[in-house]
């Protein structure tokens, strides 16, 4: 029996009051990110930062609903060209004139004035085809190489293309990330022992050797004293809406990797509380979809949606409190990055989708269930 089978009888609950907990937590997370951005925005550019933040918002709707409306089935038969797509994206974005680098790192493709950076992509892609992997052959993962190692392998390319733009915090995220998909979706413990034991030892040796920045990080970090320095000025009702001073420069990525440190300071404890709780809310959404949902690719997209919402969020905050090196990594739905933005958006859609889904069959079966014990009436 592997873990995910003992999450409580699926098929229990509401697939569609899952799906509104699930979206309304993220619409509230977005409001309160768009809030939040225009307030920090300094005069100068504040038209600027409220367009582009807009447009980034309007794309990202637009891919929320794409990704609703496309047909699961078709996604999951698509997945082999997806992930080739994604690779190659991963890979050409580290090939100078194509990537932009910036601080030493090559993430992003430029098209005018908006960025895009793959790799917030990688991961809704390395949750869906973990999940079709396992829906569709679940007893391969006992196999080493024909099973296991194809969805592990996908994860660990990805990863590995990551780590040389470079970006450690994203490249530990996946890993991470797909390791508790496979470990969910009832991949063997000696395998996933194994890969950890190779594969993060491996990358933490090679950041500290390779990327000199990852070990000042871990010592002394500027952004980090000025983000708590922030948090501690708001104080439990904070400073009040447009009032702070910390956006002025003192806190650097403010309105992006930082962003929730000038939420302490404007909006005060209560505030920044009510912002977490609404990253809660989103992990209910996602244990009551779990139960809710009877087929496997949908329990496991329904779970692994929300899993790495929260799971980037709390990565977030342990850099934004300074008890993890800053790492580059957005707080979904708030930060003002597009890429990021747009990656949650389609994962989200895609869990909306299943539960969709899981509805419609939810109401078949009734139907069916009162045709069948429908009472015959004799005719006159």
């Amino acid at each position: 029996m592997t873990l995910f089978s003992k999450l409580n009888n699926p098929g229990v609950g509401d697939p569609a009051r899952a799906a509104f907990l699930l979206l309304s937590c993220c619409l509230g997370l977005v409001a309160m990110g768009f809030a939040t951005v225009a307030s920090v925005a300094p005069p100068s550019s504040f038209d600027n930062r409220i367009l582009t933040h807009g447009a980034n918002l309007a794309a990202s709707l637009v891919a929320f609903i794409i990704a609703v409306r496309t047909p699961l089935e078709w996604i999951r038969k698509s997945m082999p060209v997806i992930v080739a797509a994604v690779g190659l994206l991963l890979f050409a974005v580290l090939i100078p004139g194509l990537g932009r680098e910036t601080k030493g790192a090559r993430r992003w493709f430029t098209i005018g004035a908006f960025s895009f950076q793959p790799s917030e992509i990688a991961k809704i892609t390395a949750i869906v085809f973990i999940a079709d992997f396992v829906g569709r052959s679940r007893e391969r993962l006992e196999q080493l190489w024909s099973g296991f190692m194809v969805p592990a392998g996908m994860t660990l390319i990805f990863a590995g293309l990551i780590f040389v733009e470079p970006d450690f915090g994203t490249t530990l995220y996946i890993i991470a990330l797909g390791g508790v998909m496979l470990a969910i979706g009832g991949a063997p413990t000696r395998y996933l022992i194994g890969s950890a034991l190779l594969s993060i030892p491996a990358v933490i040796m090679l950041a500290f050797r390779v990327l000199g920045h990852v070990g000042r990080r871990t010592t002394q970090d500027y952004q980090v004293r000025q983000s708590i320095r922030a948090l501690a000025e708001g104080g439990p009702l904070g400073v009040g809406y447009g009032a702070g001073r910390m956006k002025f420069g003192h806190v650097p990525e403010g309105n992006n990797d930082f962003i929730l440190s000038l939420v302490g300071e404007e909006w005060g404890l209560l505030g920044t509380l009510a912002l977490l709780s609404l990253f809660v809310g989103i992990l209910i959404a996602g244990i009551l979809g779990v139960r809710a949902c009877r087929d496997p690719f949908h329990r496991l997209i329904v779970f692994g949606v929300p899993f790495a919402i929260v799971f980037q969020a709390v990565f977030n905050i342990a850099v934004v409190t300074g008890v993890a090196p800053p790492k580059g990594i957005a707080l979904p739905f708030v930060s003002s990055g597009g890429s990021a933005l747009l990656g949650f958006s389609i994962a989200v859609g895609i869990a909306a989708n299943a539960l969709r889904r899981e509805s419609q069959l939810s109401s078949a079966e009734n139907k069916t269930y009162q045709n069948v014990f429908q009472p015959v009436t004799n005719p006159a």
